[in-house]
């Protein structure tokens, strides 16, 4: 839930000391970092000491943290902030609160996921675009497909990729037509 506090990314300087390499470079070797870890992780033996916040499934497969910054990283390299940014905060607020519903076997799944997503992404695109019809489109577009990827099970792919880069992707997309038309 705390995830959107690396969108800090976008007011870093592009090098973070003067001799130093780009932050996109240094954001790639990161991510390099965390994979190699979750390499050594999943190839230790499994009757390790467990981790916090891992869940079961988790030390069978990529854990959804190492997949969640994946997402994250990804989209800070290709997307500006205006994009990336009510794409994660909408991953980061909405897909635990998922959980949680259908943990409990709530009714409240999905229309309160989709309105508080559509809120999320509404408030965040409008601060940053203003209010104008292709915010709305976007908007509408990055819901529906944010809570429709949750809902889908890939493979080993982990919803904490697909829920912060598809409908970051997604509301792209919206701009990019508009610009097109």
């Amino acid at each position: 839930m705390s995830s959107p506090l690396f969108l800090i990314y976008y007011w870093l300087p592009d090098k973070l000391w003067s001799w130093g390499p780009e932050k996109s470079t240094s954001l790639i070797g990161l991510l390099i970092l965390f994979w190699l870890y979750e390499l050594i992780r999943m190839l230790r033996p499994k009757d390790q000491p467990k981790i916090v916040g891992f869940r079961e499934y988790e030390y069978h497969r990529i854990s959804a943290m190492t997949w969640a910054l994946t997402g994250i990283f990804m989209c800070f390299l290709a997307f500006p902030i205006e994009f990336t940014a009510p794409a994660l905060c909408g991953m980061a607020w909405v897909d635990p609160l998922i959980g949680e519903l259908r943990r409990n076997g709530s009714t409240l799944y999905p229309v309160v996921p989709l309105t508080i997503y559509f809120a999320i992404v509404m408030v965040i695109l409008t601060i940053f675009m203003g209010l104008t019809g292709t915010v709305l489109v976007a908007a509408v577009a990055a819901t529906l497909m944010a809570i429709f990827i949750e809902g889908v099970r890939l493979w080993r792919l982990d919803d904490d990729f697909t829920m912060m880069v598809l409908p970051c992707v997604t509301i792209a997309a919206c701009f990019t037509l508009v610009d097109l038309i």
